[in-house]
């Protein structure tokens, strides 16, 4: 009896270690099929994780004339958006952050009231009293509308150099704000030369339609309006590239192989 029940401890012992080296096996096998088999398909996936693209837009071809003077350039110009999804959850937070970059880009949270109602029997030959700019979150709640919670909306263009070193020195501290050199046209001439070179601005509704269809994105490229800008547009527009925006600590993202670069627009001749 004692001989039986020592053979059924010894064969409950023995299925008890089969069971921890088979567990043992099907942890090293996951372990493998994780780290080797699948390795590379999971380190893009975080790698994907932690880097944002963001749209690179293309420098237009700068103009010259026939003897070479050169007409139309581009000069970089400094610009602060904001991402909503970065944007810190808590309320007081988010509103405490946005009040000091208020202050520092000299912005209103809100646009001014409209022009008092009196006015209205004023000559209808004056010019209507232009609509008041849009404040901070104006533009944040229009982004949200547009369900664009990922992507930059602009706030502010043109601000100044130290106005922008104190935004990159908060960087850590304001998740969202991403300050940004941007080309934008100048022409050398003015006035002189307008009404040949023409101008760039934003695309115009009524033709936003067409310029989707193009590969345009309305709310990030400009076009010509009018002049040379608008019958050479395709050849001055280039190509819209990608680059990634490391979205946590860390740096060297550029070296990762993603960066699609824009392509300036070809040069012309007035």
């Amino acid at each position: 009896m004692i001989g039986r029940e020592s053979h059924v401890s010894k064969f409950r012992l023995m299925a008890y270690r089969a069971v921890l080296g088979l567990a043992f096996l099907v942890l090293v096998g996951q372990l493998w099929r994780l780290q080797i088999q699948q390795g590379d398909y999971y380190s893009e996936a975080a790698e994907s994780n932690r880097i944002r693209l963001q749209a690179d837009p293309a420098p237009r071809g700068v103009i010259y004339d026939r003897r070479g003077h050169l007409l139309a350039r581009n000069q970089p110009q400094l610009t602060v958006s904001v991402v909503p999804a970065y944007l810190p959850e808590d309320p007081a937070e988010r509103s405490k952050l946005l009040l000091r970059l208020s202050e520092l880009i000299e912005m209103p949270l809100r646009s001014a009231p409209a022009g008092p109602s009196y006015l209205g029997n004023v000559s209808s030959d004056m010019e209507p009293i232009p609509d008041p700019p849009p404040g901070i979150l104006d533009i944040l709640e229009g982004a949200e509308d547009e369900l664009a919670f990922y992507r930059p909306a602009l706030l502010k263009e043109g601000i100044s150099r130290e106005v922008a070193l104190a935004l990159e020195e908060e960087h850590l501290d304001w998740p969202g704000i991403l300050v940004e050199s941007k080309p934008v046209r100048e022409y050398l001439y003015g006035p002189l030369t307008a009404h040949i070179l023409g101008y760039v601005g934003p695309i115009p509704g009524e033709d936003a339609a067409s310029y989707r269809a193009e590969g345009y994105d309305t709310g990030l490229h400009r076009v010509g309006i009018s002049g040379i800008a608008t019958t050479f547009e395709r050849d001055h527009a280039g190509e819209i590239g990608d680059v990634p925006g490391d979205q946590g600590a860390g740096a060297g993202v550029a070296q990762q192989g993603l960066v699609d670069h824009s392509a300036a627009g070809v040069e012309g001749v007035a």
